[in-house]
Formats: structure tokens, C-alpha cells, sequence
């Protein structure tokens, strides 16, 4: 796609809302005050907020959502293209009021209100891939699996007393991806395959669609070097694997204390942690006159921004339609792209001498 330097031609915002697969949006729309949309890269279920007068009474019984409703839409501008919401799960119904009338409010999660993925459990994962887990994970759930886990094979992965989201979220922390579970689809997609996309908008200083912006450069707590180790097999060897971000001059070396089975499995972990400590150094957030097609995981280019001038990711985007008009806020990281990577001195000597196992080094 190619980068666009402003967004769409506005036009009309719009939505369109069903609740439980009924048509909701034109029989309230005269009565929202706003509705708000939030998409997260990974971390936290994306959510939805829809807030409305409640003159008539009419949200306190019959029209109460119940707890684990469905929700879903698209939103966009008249005469031009809608952007999908997704599925959401009704979880905090809400009424206000005061001397100023009374307003009812609902938000729901795009994860959905499952005990079972919320459940602590015990078990292993034995002679599989990344992928293999992945998969079975999301089909216990009935859920489809969106991305491509990195190539690495496993002996064993242990689930200690960790639900299903916080098993995975600490798989995809360790070894490069994003996660995240959105409606019916589990998200688990390496971050390399969000961060090669070419940038979806060029976002132009003194363009009159920025309403306000903050950029930052960070140095405290980012490293230049990752050091992770394994045993090399019945000689009981420790070898270690140090990876690289030339764009972190500090000189600072993440060590990295969890140890893995084989040097792939090494490499990898030492990379994304690396990556993940170093997506600090350069972030920014924006505020625009609405554009649907700003979500997680797209990239944009900053022009005319010195310093900051690079690709960065989409952490979060939040658009809120109100009778204002639709307004897009995003949260940005520039992407990590230039990570080298090698074992140690020490470590090529040892791994020299020995077969490969596990994983090719990326």
C-alpha cells in the first residue's frame, strides 16, 4: 500500500453497531454521546466504549446489556470506506446521572469472558514447536490462530500455574511476537512481519490533520547487547549467545538469566528482549482528525521531525466518534529492525566444534 500523507477524504464520520448480530446503530445513533474504539498491538484486549443519554429510561431494564453479549461494527466516513471493529464481549455495564439528565454507559473486551482462558493450570508441552503450542491452545479455545510463531522446536515448555493468556503472552515476550486475542482470532505474529510492512501514512509536520503531538527519545534502561545461555548437550557446557542493536550506543548488556535448550532457542530469546527493552528509545503519540485505517500494528513515517524522522508501529490507536466528529489518538514505537546477532568469542569456539541443534540462528 502506498504511504498516504493525509488520511481519507473526509467526509461524514459514521458507524454501524449490531448487538448479538441485530442492527443497533440507527436506532440509537440521535442518542450516543460518543463511542470510542481501542486497538492494542498485544498486552491488553481491545475494547469498546459506548456511551448514550438515557432520557428515556429505556437502558436502566429491557435494553441492559447482559455480560458476555457480543458487539460488533465498522466505522468510517459516508460514501467512503468502513473499517471492521471486530467482535466484543459486553463486561461493564454502567448508568450515571445528575441534574444534567441520566447517561447509560457499556464497554466490552474483544477477549472473550471465558473461565477457561482465565484458568490457572499445570502441564507441559513435550517435543513441539512454538507453533504446535500456539495451535493447540487455540483450538482448546476455539480459536483461529492469525500470524507465524518463529521456526523454533522445543524438548519441553512448561505451563506453571499460568492461565492459557499468560502462557502465551510470555511465549510471544520470549521469542519476537505479538499476541493478543481479538473476537474469535488469537493473534500470535512475529514482530518482524508487523515491523517489514511498508508504512500505511506519512504523517507531515504543520499538516493542518495533527492536532497535537508529543515525541520522545529515550536512553535510561535500553541496552546495546543481550547475552543469553545454554548447555551444550551431556557436556553440560555452558555457551553463551550475545545479540546486538547498533542503533543503542550506551554500551549497557542485558543479561538474560532464564536459560534455553539449544542456541537457536537462545538467540531468539535474547533478541526479543533486547527488542522489547530498546522499544522505549524512540515513541511518540499523535493526535489526528480521524482516520479509520490507523491501527495496531500498521506503521507510519514522520516528515519534518529531525531526530524523529523513521518507521514506526502502532501500539495503540484509539478513534472516538462524537458529535464533534471522529478523532484518532496513537500511541508509536520505531520499529527494531537493525538487531544483528552472534554468539560470543567464547561461545563460537564451542559452537564450532559441535553439530547444530534446535533452530537456525535468524
Amino acid at each position: 500500500m502506498v504511504s498516504r500523507a493525509a488520511p481519507l477524504d473526509l467526509g461524514r464520520p459514521i458507524a454501524r453497531l449490531t448487538y448479538n448480530g441485530v442492527p443497533l446503530w440507527d436506532a440509537i445513533s440521535s442518542d450516543v454521546i460518543d463511542l470510542t474504539f481501542t486497538d492494542n498491538i498485544e498486552g491488553e484486549a481491545d475494547e469498546i466504549q459506548l456511551k448514550v443519554h438515557n432520557a428515556s429510561g429505556k437502558w436502566f431494564s429491557a435494553w441492559t446489556p447482559e455480560h458476555g453479549d457480543e458487539i460488533e461494527g465498522a466505522f468510517g466516513y459516508v460514501g467512503s470506506i468502513m473499517v471492521p471493529l471486530g467482535t466484543f464481549f459486553v463486561d461493564k455495564p454502567s448508568a450515571a446521572g445528575g441534574r444534567g439528565g441520566d447517561t447509560f454507559s457499556t464497554s466490552g473486551q474483544s477477549a472473550p469472558v471465558s473461565k477457561a482462558l482465565r484458568t490457572q493450570k499445570t502441564r507441559a508441552f513435550e517435543n513441539q514447536t512454538l507453533a504446535d503450542a500456539v495451535r493447540k491452545v487455540a483450538g482448546e479455545h476455539g480459536l483461529e490462530v492469525v500470524g507465524t510463531p518463529p521456526a523454533l522446536h522445543f524438548e519441553r515448555i512448561t505451563q506453571r500455574r499460568e492461565t492459557d493468556l499468560a502462557f502465551l503472552k510470555r511465549l510471544a515476550e520470549d521469542y519476537g511476537c505479538f499476541f493478543k486475542v481479538a473476537g474469535k482470532k488469537l493473534v500470535f505474529m512475529a514482530r518482524s512481519e508487523v515491523w517489514g510492512r511498508n508504512a500505511i501514512r506519512t504523517i507531515v509536520k504543520g499538516s493542518r490533520e495533527i492536532v497535537s503531538y508529543t515525541l520522545n527519545y529515550e536512553a535510561a534502561k535500553t541496552a546495546s547487547k543481550a547475552k543469553a545461555s545454554y548447555y551444550l548437550g551431556n557436556e553440560k557446557k555452558k555457551i553463551e549467545v550475545e545479540v546486538e542493536d547498533s542503533e543503542v550506543k550506551t554500551g549497557d548488556t542485558l543479561r538474560i538469566d532464564d536459560r534455553a535448550e539449544n542456541e537457536g532457542q537462545a538467540r531468539e530469546l535474547a533478541k526479543s528482549r533486547l527488542q522489547k527493552a530498546n522499544l522505549k528509545q524512540w515513541t511518540g503519540n499523535f493526535t489526528l482528525v480521524g482516520d479509520p485505517l490507523l491501527l495496531a500494528g500498521q506503521n507510519v513515517l514522520l516528515s519534518g521531525y529531525g531526530r524523529w524522522d523513521r518507521k514506526y508501529s502502532i501500539t495503540r490507536a484509539r478513534h472516538q466518534l462524537s458529535r464533534s466528529g471522529l478523532t484518532t489518538a496513537i500511541e508509536q514505537a520505531g520499529t527494531r529492525e537493525g538487531e544483528g546477532s552472534g554468539p560470543t568469542e567464547s561461545g563460537k569456539a564451542a559452537i564450532a566444534s559441535r553439530p547444530s541443534t534446535g533452530s537456525a540462528a535468524p
